[in-house]
């Protein structure tokens, strides 16, 4: 069964000199996997376990109607649930009377994302370049004035890219497979509030991540491309999967958070406090040991 559906996003502007602005841009989701939802149902004994296979990194929500019932209990009618990434048992039902067959039908409906996710707009996140480098607001020069671009800084070809925050790898740039992302080749992380960041100008021949790997605040993920900018920007779910971006914070050192527009030229720290706040004690104990993820060499 396949459900078609559209996801939304609002590319924003902000500018630091003159009148000019980006124009504002409605687009879709770049790409959805087909049927990311499939049913399956095991019959152990007298006892059928239903389970649903989500293919995406991200969550999809469930509704299963069941259509005809027989000689199972507990009955079921209507169950909604939510689906994260790989294999889910929903519900076991159990045969009433084992000398005669059970009979079932069913229908489903699903949609991605999960209501219960709720992002944090005040996140400080890190900077995406290196410890002791100096970033710099990327400009555009036109005809009377400068525009900038939201979550974009001047960059070099061969630069390395950092993690802003622990996530998980949902897209990465030029992907054969068919995938769900926001943006053609970009790479992409899902972090735990459902936030989504969208990293653009990445270099794919020289991949630091593989799809589906956990990465961490501060970690390198990637190689900046040929052009002379790398681009970050960060989007929340609305309703009914509709995508709209967060004005990011970046931490610039311990005790100060700042947006875009304040920034113009930032030496990069990744304060420790920052970082900590994401990671699990397990996690913490690596990251202070220094193994928590391959360290790049600048």
């Amino acid at each position: 069964m396949k459900v078609a559906l559209l996801l939304f996003l609002v590319i924003e502007s902000s500018v630091l000199y003159g009148q000019t602005f980006e124009k504002q841009e409605l687009i879709t989701f770049g790409s959805r996997i087909d049927n990311p939802v499939t049913m399956e149902v095991i019959r152990t004994k007298d006892v059928l376990s239903f389970y649903a296979d989500n293919k995406s990194i991200y969550p999809y929500r469930l509704e299963l109607e069941f259509t005809m019932f027989r000689n199972l209990t507990p009955m079921k009618s209507t169950e909604q649930f939510v689906l994260h990434s790989g294999r889910n048992l929903l519900f076991k039902l159990t045969i009433v009377e084992p000398t005669q067959s059970p009979g079932y039908s069913y229908s489903i409906r699903y949609r991605m994302g999960n209501p219960d996710e709720k992002a944090d707009e005040n996140f400080s996140y890190l900077l995406p370049g290196a410890i002791g480098k100096t970033l710099k607001v990327h400009r555009v020069a036109t005809a009377n004035t400068f525009v900038t671009y939201k979550g974009t800084f001047t960059a070099q070809k061969g630069d390395t890219v950092y993690a802003v925050r622990k996530g998980t790898v949902a897209a990465l740039p030029d992907m054969e497979k068919s995938t769900d992302r926001i943006l053609k080749n970009t790479l992409e992380v899902r972090h735990a509030d459902g936030t989504i960041a969208v990293y653009s100008n990445v270099y794919s021949t020289v991949p630091l991540v593989r799809y589906g790997d956990k990465v961490f605040p501060g970690q390198p993920i990637g190689i900046v491309g040929e052009l002379d900018f790398l681009r970050v920007n960060v989007f929340r779910f609305l309703e009914e999967g509709k995508l709209a971006p967060i004005e990011m914070k970046y931490a610039v050192n311990e005790s100060t958070s700042m947006a875009f527009h304040e920034l113009d030229e930032t030496v990069v720290e990744h304060p420790v406090p920052v970082i900590e706040k994401e990671l699990t004690d397990r996690e913490i104990k690596k990251f202070r040991k220094g193994n928590l993820y391959p360290i790049a060499k600048e």
